[in-house]
């Protein structure tokens, strides 16, 4: 008898669970996710509290808020949109290697800079906040 043996990737491997999860949990589409309105809040980026935020590729989740570093050369940039998924309400994570924002449960992928929905079942793009670098602190507002 045959073994087969697969090689995933780690991230192959969260999607697969966070997958096996929400249908074990029920997750529920919700086209009606809202993004968080009234967004005004600062990080303080040499706090180890944001250490994910401390190299480009790195991301945290804060205030209901997918915050993402997202570097262009020598140029520190951070982007940041709704933390939760416009199709469902998992939360979203980023896939550096790929550029993309990704809803574990049901794979919607979206755009870093604009939120918008580039791969089904999510239609809805997500809510876009605005980010101003001041040395080492990070406004993360509404528009």
């Amino acid at each position: 008898m045959k073994t087969l043996t697969h090689t995933y990737s780690k991230f192959t491997l969260c999607i697969i669970l966070c997958s096996l999860f929400c249908v074990a949990f029920s997750c529920k589409k919700n086209p009606a996710t809202q993004a968080p309105t009234n967004v005004d809040f600062t990080l303080d980026l040499t706090s180890a509290d944001n250490a994910g935020l401390k190299n480009n590729g790195g991301y945290e989740i804060k205030n209901n808020i997918l915050i993402i570093r997202y570097d262009n050369g020598p140029n520190k940039r951070f982007y940041a949109v709704q933390a939760n998924c416009t199709y469902g309400q998992c939360l979203l994570m980023y896939d550096a290697s790929n550029m993309v924002i990704q809803c574990p449960c049901h794979g919607c992928l979206f755009d870093v800079l604009t939120g918008t929905a580039t791969q089904p079942p999510a239609t809805v793009p997500l809510g876009v906040y605005l980010t101003t670098l001041t040395v080492n602190s990070l406004r993360i507002h509404s528009a």
